[in-house]
């Protein structure tokens, strides 16, 4: 029988299980969820009584709150991903929503959720019995991601005009630094 006690990451936690899919099942949540959490070595803390639960049904021994408050970035949702993780799928909450699972998704990648939207998260969030998701916290993640664009973003007087082309006899030499240029 696997025993958590000795686990210092949530992804040696993870790795006790069968398998992503087993997670997966015992949590109700999508293989993609499970996936991103072993990648980005987290589990949000709305997840921790499912996993507790799927654990010891599992028969992995150990697993408790404490446990998990001790590892490594055991901390809830700071990005849209993160909340994205909350919901059964991406596809679920943009089924909620009456919008294209694309442009949901899109937020993602952007790391904002418009604020248009925020209302119709919340009721989801709601139908899916999802608590720990506030206003506050949408507020939180779009603050931060804004504040984060704004320290990438360089004044327009420090920013190339465009790409720099270099003549040398006959030939032409187009070169493109796209390191250069930040957007907002």
């Amino acid at each position: 029988m696997p025993d958590a006690h000795r686990v210092t990451t949530f992804k040696a936690l993870l790795s006790l299980f069968a398998s992503t899919d087993q997670i997966a099942a015992r949590m109700g949540v999508s293989f993609t969820a499970v996936s991103d959490w072993y990648r980005r070595g987290r589990v949000p803390e709305e997840f921790w009584g499912r996993l507790i639960t799927a654990a010891r049904d599992a028969g992995v021994t150990g697993v408790s709150r404490s446990l998990l408050a001790r590892l490594p970035s055991a901390k809830g949702a700071d990005s849209v991903t993160d909340l994205f993780d909350l919901f059964p799928s991406v596809a679920a909450l943009a089924r909620d929503l009456g919008l294209n699972h694309a442009t949901v998704r899109s937020w993602a990648l952007r790391n904002n959720i418009p604020v248009e939207h925020w209302s119709g998260v919340l009721a989801s969030a709601r139908s899916h019995g999802i608590k720990h998701l506030t206003e506050a916290r949408l507020r939180a993640i779009s603050v931060a991601q804004a504040s984060r664009r704004r320290s990438a973003t360089l004044p327009r007087s420090e920013a190339k005009a465009g790409p720099t082309i270099r003549a040398s006899g006959n030939r032409a030499h187009c070169t493109i630094d796209h390191n250069s240029q930040r957007f907002a």
